[in-house]
């Protein structure tokens, strides 16, 4: 993945996370850069305590009253939210991200259950391959991860009605995990299945690998590039 750091900030009760800062220019960055480096863009986001966030739950059955003894709360303290939800109108508010974004203590989570119901009748596109990956305990970490960002997509396509499709062509070699993918897209920003489940490799991208042999990483427009740090900002 390529991750942006967001933080909530909180004035009363009014929860602001700044998904469009610069007018979306650092939104359009991410998914620039990432688009180049061919991997998921994502949030990573610093929410505080439990009590700070009160009184919005995090969408636990039954959420007690002390939010100190809520589990996910304590959890969601730092939690990953896929960047391609928060171009959406719904998906960039707030509250609505701080409920569907994942805790970092559990994204890993090889045997988390990732399919709700309605994903479930959500079918459009998926090939016998894919559909065994979003319903069966994950191989590893890597796998994990994206299996939970992109079911948070689904969840919120399956909510849309319109079905657009758009002629792509995803240039998947044979290194991807996934050798095809749907363009699955919607009123989404991108066809999420293909931004998300991209960074799925059996061997690192040619650019990872020039940089650890020391020399530089060919074959990328780094012009595309924004400011990439290994620090939270």
């Amino acid at each position: 993945m390529l991750v942006q750091a967001k933080r909530l900030k909180k004035d009363r009760e009014q929860w602001t996370i700044d998904f469009g800062y610069k007018s979306g220019k650092q939104w359009e960055g991410l998914h620039a850069t990432a688009d180049v480096l061919n991997v998921a863009p994502s949030y990573a986001l610093y929410l505080g305590s439990p009590d700070y966030r009160k009184p919005v739950e995090c969408g636990a059955k039954d959420h007690p009253s002390d939010f100190e003894q809520c589990d996910r709360c304590i959890r969601k303290s730092v939690s990953f939210y896929p960047s391609v939800l928060a171009a959406d109108s719904v998906g960039a508010e707030p509250r609505v991200a701080y409920r569907e974004s994942i805790p970092l203590e559990s994204i890993a989570d090889p045997q988390a259950d990732t399919e709700t119901p309605r994903t479930q009748k959500w079918t459009y596109g998926l090939t016998p391959e894919l559909k065994e990956f979003l319903t069966t305990e994950a191989a590893g970490v890597p796998q994990a991860v994206a299996k939970q960002l992109v079911s948070k997509a689904r969840e919120r396509r399956s909510w849309q009605f319109d079905l657009m499709e758009k002629n792509l062509t995803d240039q998947i070699s044979e290194d991807f995990v996934f050798e095809s993918l749907p363009p699955d897209q919607g009123h989404l920003s991108a066809p999420y299945f293909i931004q998300i489940l991209r960074g799925l490799r059996r061997t690192p991208p040619g650019y990872v690998l020039n940089v650890l042999n020391g020399d530089s990483p060919a074959g990328l427009d780094t012009t595309a590039f924004g400011r990439i740090s290994s620090r939270p900002g």
